[in-house]
């Protein structure tokens, strides 16, 4: 048996030599493509390590307003609390010895203390609400009364349009702190 040399040579540089080069070819762009995805991994890892952070942050510093806000929404709520039982007090008999001014001071100084908390469309809505408040006191002040109980516009007043202010503060309250809370005419429909 004859070895063709020549053939074999011819084979060898024709299909061996080629493929090799091919291949080395190959792993030397593999290895360029791994050392860029690494490099790219490497970057995307520090940005997701900053974002973390600032997301950190942030989450810390809303956690941190949310619950001064709710404090002090209910604190506030207290104060319209106290501040209505007053206005009973004060003008739903006629004629009845009246009482201190405090209550209503107090109220302003509850109000202002906590407002600060509040974002601004939170702190327009309670500012309108005790404005309705103090239109009412003045409104009531200026009406002629009968001295006793005795069914006037003041007591119907007090009776069914100024208690809605709490029930408004305590739907916009609750709205504010639970996000999947629904108005009660919400939930009728």
């Amino acid at each position: 048996m004859v070895i063709d040399w020549s053939a074999l040579v011819s084979a060898l540089i024709g299909t061996t030599i080629p493929g090799f080069a091919v291949s080395v070819f190959l792993l030397w762009l593999n290895n360029r493509s791994s050392k860029s995805i690494e490099n790219h991994k490497k970057e995307l890892t520090k940005q997701l390590a900053e974002v973390q952070h600032l997301l950190g942050k942030e989450s810390t510093k809303y956690r941190f307003w949310h619950e001064h806000r709710v404090t002090a929404l209910v604190e506030i709520y207290g104060a319209f609390v106290s501040y209505l039982r007053f206005l009973r007090r004060q003008h739903y008999v006629a004629g009845a010895s009246r009482e201190s001014m405090d209550p209503y001071f107090e109220f302003r100084e509850a109000l202002d203390k906590n407002l600060l908390f509040l974002n601004d469309d939170l702190s327009k809505f309670v500012i309108g609400l005790s404005g309705e408040l103090l239109e009412f006191w003045n409104w009531a002040m200026r009406q002629e009364r009968q001295p006793g109980i005795n069914d006037d516009e003041v007591q119907r007043r007090l009776d069914f349009e100024i208690p809605q202010v709490l029930e408004r503060l305590r739907v916009r309250v609750n709205q504010y702190a639970d996000p999947d809370y629904t108005k009660p005419s919400d939930a009728k429909a």
